[in-house]
Order: C-alpha cells, then sequence, then structure tokens
C-alpha cells in the first residue's frame, strides 16, 4: 500500500519572506493546500531548543516545498517544523516521502 493513501488531513503553510526596501520579514503563505498525515509522537512533552513542547510528525509528498523554520497550520493551530527528511524505501514511487517533524506553538 502507497504511503499517500494514508493522507487523510490538509494543511497550509507560511514561510519567512523578506519585504521589499526594508530589513523586515514577513510570514507569508507558501502552501495553501497541502495532503498529508499528521501524528503525535509521544503523549509527553519533549525537550526541543531549551523548552517543552509536543511534536507531531507529518508525512506528505516528497515534492512538497517545506523548509526547516516553516509554520505549519491545522484547523488554525499552529506548528513549527524542526526537522525534514526525504524517504525513499525501494524503486516505488508511492514509497516516496517527506518525514517532517514538528514542535506544537511557536
Amino acid at each position: 500500500m502507497a504511503i499517500h493513501s494514508q493522507f487523510n488531513k490538509t494543511v497550509s503553510t507560511k514561510r519567512l519572506t523578506a519585504v521589499v526596501g526594508t530589513y523586515k520579514e514577513e510570514w507569508a503563505d507558501n502552501i495553501v493546500s497541502l495532503l498529508c498525515a499528521m501524528h503525535p509522537v509521544s503523549s509527553e512533552l519533549t525537550s526541543v531548543g531549551g523548552g517543552m513542547f509536543a511534536t507531531h510528525k507529518l508525512y506528505c509528498a516528497v515534492d512538497a516545498d517545506v523548509q526547516i523554520g516553516d509554520r505549519v497550520y491545522s484547523n488554525a493551530e499552529p506548528y513549527t517544523v524542526i526537522g525534514v527528511d526525504e524517504y525513499n524505501f525501494g524503486r516505488c514511487a508511492g514509497n516516496q516521502h517527506l518525514r517532517v517533524m514538528l514542535k506544537k506553538g511557536i
């Protein structure tokens, strides 16, 4: 069974982009509708970057434009991307995907 058949959620992403003519950055829409699967890593909080956060894994298409530092929004709740890994199990394209590590909150 291909992993994309498990994608049952749609999220959006935002990325910091430069404001032309200034040194400022602002959050701008990156992906409006990303089909994925998203699951909590554990029911316990995890230490990430000096703080305690709930962590989640998000699985999506291998060609999705997701980078560390992006924000993912699911049901208006923000998550921050803290890791992105590309997986290719075997030669079947249906097994290729991105595994994205998220921390809940900003």
